[in-house]
């Protein structure tokens, strides 16, 4: 589902082949949900038996939910060479490059510095 979700956030016009595979994919998951009634709405729950399996499931219908919202245009994948994050840019001016600046920013930023102050 990783590599599914990340084509199609990189992707302006994902493929038919890449969104079945996200659909076919995501059926898989929710036909473990059921609907109950809760105390002032109807809640989506996890009907399966494994509790591995319900840690998946709730990845899955978070990742169905941000491909379908109005964010997913800022999911970016982080800057720095080695890592495969993917983050959600929340700030103001969409600028965050790194998935998280205490790790990734601070290692590249030392990098370019040893890199522009090297012999």
């Amino acid at each position: 589902m990783r590599a599914s979700c990340a084509s199609y956030c990189s992707e302006f016009a994902p493929g038919a082949d890449t969104l079945a595979d996200l659909s076919a994919q995501l059926g898989a998951w929710y036909r473990h949900g059921r609907l109950v009634p809760g105390e002032n709405s109807l809640q989506w729950i996890y009907a399966g038996g494994d509790d591995l399996d319900r840690v998946l499931w709730e990845v899955a219908r978070s990742a169905a939910r941000l491909l379908t919202s109005s964010q997913l245009s800022r999911v970016r994948p982080c800057a720095a060479a080695d890592c495969g994050w993917w983050f959600l840019d929340d700030t103001k001016n969409a600028s965050r490059r790194w998935c998280d600046m205490k790790i990734c920013g601070n290692r590249e930023k030392l990098r370019r510095f040893r890199e522009r102050h090297a012999g």
